[in-house]
């Protein structure tokens, strides 16, 4: 292509003028035709031109005026590196990338942050949500109208910094200039000239922040929330005391359940790796589907900012990832953000509530939303939410009744966080590890995740340092009625709300009141490694066990789970041998991928014992001879594992002790192990529960005979790629999945985000995937791709440097402006 056409194309798509020409000139070659010399550009240094252009105009008066303009450059796998002046550039390019490859997934989101689902997508329907299994369109809709209310929507807004509402306000314009340019009919498939496509204002943004925000606390209560209605004349008098009996329906608090979200991480200080330059490992467990995707992209402000890694859907910055002195990531914390108060009600006026022997009034609050009907008819609907000053009334009918006698209120501390945002944005720009972990502790914005961090001079992070109400032990003891204590291990407190002096307490030097500040939160600096897979901050390191913090907080004593076992395991196998024992980032990778079942590992042995010793039909022949085959794995070529795993499931649903030891806090990461196949209760447990793991498969479709790689599959169009991993909090590398056709299960939770991360040249290397892949568009590219790399263990490399970007083969770049 002639120099002076490519000129005459960037002088139509930017306002630089001679900036253009200079660049370009530097960036043209004389290459040979058949009949004449030519001036040609090849395809990188077209790229070169762009690119040298945008950074020309990053200085001051260098280009004309425009409301926006950015470079977004691609790499490989669809990934965006965005280069900008300022934040409302960089919004602007990031946004524009994002709605290039996940406009469709945005604009559902978005209305559902709008509490506008059962207007476009009907009140009878739902969707899946990490806040709590299947969330109905209406009851999603008239909680997310309350929490996103006008007014409370603005007043977040007006307290952002500049520098975010700059990148929101971008973001929100990048949205829009690729919905102009694509136009209504020409988007993908699945919002195709829907009314829900629709332009975004910057408000929306934070209204999707708002819901990040509560996802671990206010969320969960969604239909209880929808449940909660005066009790009819009747029941006014009958006074009702909850049980804890059984756990509290749909909250999942602190209970082991992986369809929540999770994630791994280890970080590596300069004692724990070879070259003793930090390392990390950040493998977040998300959905695969919906808001909760993650995306990845590189993000730059020269001078400001050089940050890569992944965000949610819909935000401006990188939650996750590394810069040129930091790495970091985070995983899903124990602590609460939320309690719930028992109000004492009025004798015969469910409308009133007694603090302190004071009268209150209960202030009704109506919501409005419009719902969409089979037949498609548009109707008005509503919903009056109850306030006190704790915060609405929630209802758990059969559990937790607003009765003549007590009513229960929710008190959310993230619904008032408006600082993620901004805590995320700091991260982006810090220059050490210091600086990371003054940020963390001083904004208190991170809502319901640990951090863990390494930098290039080997020292590690670990911050439980979230938004949590301030519940000191004491206050717990004292105002936590008998009744429900038995829900605290679930995660849920119940609070006297009849007393003052259980109110949440005060701490001087926080940014919200009503929550803990940072010094009395668990945090630490190490050089060796620091670890969390969604236990407490309790043996995030063994060696520097954190106790005595609040139970609201962080409790210690408890059994860990078994990827927090696997992790620590291996990392101290490892650096028990010194030396060149320790860490390369391929031997970080592999701990990742080992797919390992660590329950395996502790009752596998025993069980197939007890298959060998069992008389002929005292168990299933056919399950005892792959278990006996089995390799403890669950890989691609691996035969057994669906089958252990609904073994497993089938002894913890009978709720017995099958243990040979039981657990021993003193011995937390051996402990418990062991199937007690002596004892005549369990041996017969044991049996039954493998003869009904066998039927359950069966009138499933699955054939556990097979190889897991022909049972798990991802289908991306007419391809199905066979993933490894399991779930069940067993395999590290988690995957679940939910029943798909001819008797198949397709990945619909786990290991979302793959990333390793090492400062051992001093720049960062960091390779990784996006298992899910970049877009949700089936008509993309990049709808697979990296899932067929995830499916192979071939690691990813991101190229982070300009160099790297523009040898990168598949590199393209765009200058946008307007």
């Amino acid at each position: 292509m002639p120099s002076a056409f490519i000129l005459h194309m960037i002088r139509l798509e930017s306002p630089a003028g001679k900036h253009a020409a200079a660049a370009l000139s530097q960036s043209a070659r004389v290459l040979p035709s058949r009949d004449r010399r030519r001036t040609v550009m090849s395809k990188p240094s077209i790229g070169n031109a762009i690119a040298m252009l945008a950074i020309a105009c990053l200085q001051p008066g260098a280009c004309a005026a425009t409301a926006y303009q950015a470079l977004v450059q691609r790499t490989s796998y669809g990934i965006p590196h965005i280069t900008a002046s300022n934040e409302r550039n960089l919004g602007y390019g990031a946004g524009y990338a994002y709605a290039q490859d996940n406009f469709c997934l945005l604009a559902e989101e978005i209305a559902t942050a709008r509490g506008q689902r059962s207007r476009y997508f009907g009140t009878a329907g739902s969707y899946a949500s990490p806040d709590g299994g299947q969330i109905p369109n209406t009851a999603s809709d008239f909680y997310y109208a309350y929490l996103n209310e006008h007014r409370s929507v603005l007043g977040s807004y007006s307290r952002q910094s500049s520098e975010v509402k700059n990148l929101i306000e971008g973001y929100a314009a990048g949205v829009n200039r690729y919905l102009r340019e694509t136009g209504a009919g020409k988007l993908p498939a699945t919002c195709r000239n829907q009314p829900w496509a629709r332009p975004l204002e910057a408000q929306d943004l934070i209204r999707l922040m708002r819901r990040y925000a509560v996802t671990a606390s206010g969320a969960q209560y969604i239909t209880a929330l929808q449940a909660a209605a005066p009790p009819q004349p009747g029941l006014v008098n009958k006074r009702r005391r909850p049980t804890a009996a059984e756990p509290l329906r749909g909250l999942y608090g602190r209970q082991p359940n992986s369809w929540h979200v999770g994630s791994n991480a280890i970080a590596l200080g300069r004692d724990a790796t070879r070259s003793s330059a930090g390392m990390l490992y950040a493998n977040p467990h998300f959905p695969w589907n919906g808001a909760y995707r993650f995306y990845q992209q590189h993000l730059t402000i020269p001078g400001k900012v050089d940050v890569m890694g992944a965000a949610l859907g819909g935000l401006p910055l990188v939650n996750i990832g590394f810069n040129r002195a930091v790495a970091w990531t985070h995983t899903d914390n124990t602590s609460l953000h939320s309690t719930l108060f028992a109000l004492p009600l009025v004798p015969g006026d469910p409308l009133r509530y007694v603090v302190d022997g004071v009268a209150k009034p209960l202030r009704p609050v109506t919501v409005h939303i419009v719902g969409r009907e089979a037949d498609g008819a548009l109707s008005a609907m509503q919903h009056t939410f109850y306030l006190s000053e704790q915060g609405p009334i929630v209802a758990i009918p059969g559990q937790l009744d607003w009765d003549g006698a007590t009513a229960y209120a929710l008190a959310d501390a993230n619904q008032d966080n408006d600082r993620l945002l901004d805590t995320w944005w700091r991260m982006d720009q810090a220059r050490s590890l210091a600086e990371l972990r003054q940020t963390v502790e001083s904004r208190l914005g991170l809502p319901w995740v640990n951090t863990l961090a390494t930098e290039r001079a080997g020292n590690v992070y670990y911050g439980d340092v979230t938004v949590v109400p301030h519940v000191d032990q004491a206050k717990q003891d004292a105002c936590v009625p008998e009744a429900a204590r038995a829900w605290l291990s679930q995660g849920v407190m119940i609070l006297d709300g009849g007393r003052g002096s259980c109110r949440w307490g005060q701490a001087a030097g926080t940014p919200q009141a009503g929550i803990f500040a940072a010094r009395d939160l668990p945090a630490m600096m190490r050089r060796d490694f620091a670890q969390n897979s969604n236990d407490s901050a309790w043996l995030s390191n063994p060696a520097q066990a954190m106790t005595g913090y609040p139970d609201i907080v962080s409790i210690a004593g408890m059994p860990l789970n078994a990827r927090t076992r696997y992790g620590i395991q291996q990392i101290q196998a490892r650096l028990a041998g010194g030396g060149w024992s320790r860490f390369d980032m391929a031997d970080l990778q592999a701990l990742a991928l080992a797919n390992r079942s660590y329950y395996a590992s502790l009752l596998l042995d025993d069980l197939n014992r007890l298959c060998r010793t069992s008389r002929i039909g005292q168990a299933p022949a056919d399950a005892c001879r792959i278990l006996a085959g089995w390799d403890g794995k669950a890989e691609l070529d691996s035969v057994g594992w669906p089958l252990f795993q609904a073994w497993r499931e089938q002894m913890n649903s009978r709720g017995a002790d099958y243990w040979s030891q039981a657990f021993d806090s003193a011995r937390p990461l051996e402990t418990p192990r062991g199937l007690r196949i002596e004892d005549p209760s369990v041996a017969d447990a044991a049996r039954a529960a493998l003869f009904h793991a066998v039927k359950t498969l069966r009138l499933a479709g699955i054939d556990y005979a097979k190889p897991w790689g022909d049972i798990q599959v991802a289908t991306r169009g007419s391809r199905r790629i066979p993933i490894h991993g399991g779930g069940g909090e067993d395999i590290y590398n988690v995957i679940e999945s939910g029943p798909a056709a001819q008797g198949e299960l397709q990945p619909v939770f786990g290991s979302s985000l793959l990333m390793t991360v090492s400062f051992e040249n001093g720049l960062p290397r960091a390779q990784g995937f996006l298992s899910y892949s970049q877009s949700s568009d089936p008509a993309s590219p990049h709808y697979g791709d990296q899932t067929e790399r995830f499916s192979r263990k071939q690691w990813i490399n991101w190229p982070y440097t300009q160099d790297e970007i523009r040898r990168d083969p598949a590199y393209s770049a765009r200058w946008l402006w307007e």
